[in-house]
């Protein structure tokens, strides 16, 4: 299953022919949702995309993300990029928009793909590609017992000067 975070992406990058995305489910709202929808209907396996908008339990979320095995999220304004962290938990392989205000690069390193292209990083991963480093350990990097030992450590250091 393909879980697709933000139907916020270009619809002109999906191809009516296009037999890669055979499953999947769009969690949120987009700006371009309609047109989305609209580009999806004319793809072969259509019946196989579902649109289950926003999701108000987050453990909702997080079920979708553990069946999921490639979370796709092409939103260009991901604050923190929470959600890459939590996909990489869940060991899904990550993609994310490569654009200067995302934090794409910086939550998914090598443990996932940072792309211009979401529609040619689906197809890749689809055929086999994976990240260099393991996502569930990158995700570690992230977790908030990890955060907190940081910013101790960092807040003993500024307070002795060192």
């Amino acid at each position: 299953m393909i879980r697709v975070s933000t139907p916020s992406w270009s619809t002109r990058s999906l191809k009516p022919t296009s037999t890669t995305v055979k499953t999947g489910t769009s969690l949120g709202y987009g700006r371009k949702r309609d047109r989305l929808e609209d580009k999806v209907r004319t793809l072969e396996h259509a019946d196989g995309i579902t649109f289950k908008g926003f999701l108000e339990a987050y453990d909702d979320v997080l079920a979708q993300m553990q069946t999921a095995e490639i979370f796709a999220s092409p939103s260009t304004r991901e604050g923190f990029g929470i959600t890459y962290a939590e996909a990489m938990a869940a060991n899904c392989t990550v993609i994310g928009a490569d654009h200067p205000e995302s934090p794409a690069s910086e939550v998914i390193g090598n443990a996932g793909f940072v792309v211009e292209s979401i529609t040619d990083a689906l197809r890749q991963t689809h055929e086999g590609d994976t990240p260099t480093d393991d996502p569930v350990k990158h995700a570690r990097q992230h977790d908030w017992d990890t955060i907190t030992d940081q910013a101790a450590t960092y807040q003993w250091a500024s307070e002795h000067h060192w």
